[in-house]
């Protein structure tokens, strides 16, 4: 049997996110009737929730889910795993270091990026910044719209499969 680690890095359960929590519980339903043996790991009310061997329930740093999640994921023994699907995380060094070291273990990697023309967003967001007279916020979201095709550019050497 086929073995897949599900990973969502969507703080699920919070204000707004009822229907992506809804897709996560339906998407790992398909690969369990598909015969995959699903294991997930994803943060429901800022816990860490997961079947996965080693992966404890535990309280993440909201302000730096992706980071903390990464953190725990990377001391993970992932041998019984073929296949890793992960639910849209923005790109970082982090997240590329855990797509690294999947790909060095011979894990075929499967990410689902959203449709919408999100880098539009951060520019649309820097803007507002702007407008609001908050210069972090201008800062940290241009910064996301010019960082993420070449983050995208790096990642694409260890992503098997993009899923939209």
């Amino acid at each position: 049997m086929r073995t897949v680690l599900y990973i969502s890095y969507m703080n699920l359960g919070k204000t707004g996110t009822i229907g992506i929590m809804k897709k996560v519980y339906a998407q790992i339903d398909v690969l369990r009737k598909e015969k995959f043996r699903v294991y997930y790991a994803y943060v429901e009310q800022d816990v860490l929730t997961s079947n996965f061997a080693g992966l404890s329930s535990e309280h993440l740093d909201v302000k730096h889910i992706g980071r903390s999640f990464n953190h725990i994921l990377m001391k993970q023994d992932f041998s019984q795993i073929d296949c890793v699907y992960v639910r849209y995380r923005a790109f970082s060094i982090e997240f590329l270091s855990l797509l690294k070291l999947l790909h060095q273990n011979h894990i075929r990697i499967m990410v689902e990026i959203p449709t919408y023309p999100f880098v539009g967003e951060f520019r649309q967001k820097a803007l507002d910044g702007i407008k609001k007279r908050n210069i972090s916020s201008f800062v940290r979201y241009m910064a996301m719209s010019f960082g993420y095709p070449v983050f995208s550019r790096l990642a694409g050497k260890y992503i098997d499969r993009i899923i939209t």
